[in-house]
């Protein structure tokens, strides 16, 4: 839950995002894509006061229109 996260924050853990649903991001249109990518970094600025640094495609899967994104969100 946040609390942990916080906790482990505070104690040095690096927290990044990773989307909203965790949906393979090829799957997805571009408009899709964008609102999984900020939406999650959002959440985490808001939870944990920073904006994620790192970032994990879920299933690993991505194509350079998406890293694109990644870059930018």
């Amino acid at each position: 839950n946040w609390d942990q996260v916080k906790e482990m924050k505070s104690q040095g853990f690096v927290f990044g995002s990773h989307t909203v649903q965790h949906k393979p991001l090829t799957k997805l249109s571009t408009e899709e894509v964008w609102i999984e990518l900020t939406a999650s970094s959002k959440k985490m600025e808001e939870m944990l006061g920073d904006k994620p640094t790192c970032f994990a495609y879920p299933t690993g899967v991505y194509n350079q229109e998406i890293r694109d994104q990644v870059i930018l969100a």
